[in-house]
């Protein structure tokens, strides 16, 4: 049933999806300053410690799990090839924050493991995030503003973290080595 309006409303809609996208936009650049301000913090601490991020991010990886993990599975939880996982423990394993142990009866498997020096320099970052990082943020919103943000961030991090496991499974299937 043709009702006269679609020569006016096809142009508007369509402004309408250009908006929405544009606005799509706006919020991912937004979410990317937000995050490249806090990797700013994050990068200026772990500098004064000789850490760089990625190792960070293993020992950081090896608290929240339990603090034992195969170098293949920190890989995967990462996205990144073992190498440098490899490279990275090498480096935390001079400095102390990481060891190799034997698992099981196969001496060629090996497992990483967080040292208390590896956990309280997660224990540090955290406390350095709570009272430098924070404050500053969260002293320019309300409280209901900052429990909307917790909310989203949840939300985004749950729908990130399906999209990396099926990127995984897509790149498994293509044959790359993950």
């Amino acid at each position: 049933m043709e009702t006269g309006y679609s020569d006016t409303l096809d142009p508007l809609l369509k402004e309408i999806r250009i908006c929405s996208e544009k606005l799509r936009d706006d919020i991912f650049l937004d979410l990317l300053k937000v995050a490249g301000t806090i990797y700013g913090y994050m990068d200026q601490w772990l500098m004064r410690r000789s850490i760089s991020r990625e190792g960070f991010w293993i020992v950081q990886d090896l608290v929240v799990f339990g603090g034992r993990l195969t170098p293949t599975a920190i890989a995967r939880k990462l996205l990144v090839p073992k190498y440098i996982i490899t490279r990275n423990v090498d480096r935390l394993g001079k400095m102390g924050m990481v060891k190799r142990e034997p698992y099981g009866d196969d001496r060629r498997t090996r497992d990483i493991v967080v040292t208390e020096k590896g956990i309280q320099l997660i224990r540090e970052y955290l406390d350095y995030f709570q009272t430098i990082v924070m404050p500053g943020f969260f002293s320019r919103i309300n409280k209901k503003q900052a429990g909307e943000f917790h909310d989203n961030i949840l939300n985004l991090r749950e729908y990130l973290i399906i999209y990396k496991h099926e990127k995984i499974k897509m790149l498994t299937k293509k044959g790359y080595r993950i």
